[in-house]
């Protein structure tokens, strides 16, 4: 973020009002397992849930496809109807 604000920056000095919007003491910590079902979900959804094949999800993850089917089950990842 700092790298960021670097190379926007206009002027001699750097000035950061506000690092986002999140609270950090508000907000809780996501569990490592919930990051990785929300990045395969959004895979998933960008590729029409292609897990396989051309354009695959399992590709864009750098996953064998059926590796990316054992976490899917693992995470409870299912295709909505």
């Amino acid at each position: 973020m700092i790298e960021r604000a670097m190379i926007l920056c206009t002027g001699q000095n750097l000035q950061i009002d506000r690092i986002r919007s999140v609270d950090l003491e508000t907000e809780q910590p996501m569990r490592l397992e919930e990051v990785e079902k929300n990045h395969i979900l959004q895979v998933l959804e960008s590729t029409s849930w292609k897990v396989s094949g051309k354009n695959e999800a399992a590709k864009i993850l750098g996953l064998k496809p059926t590796t990316l089917r054992s976490r899917m089950a693992k995470l409870g990842i299912k295709r909505p109807r």
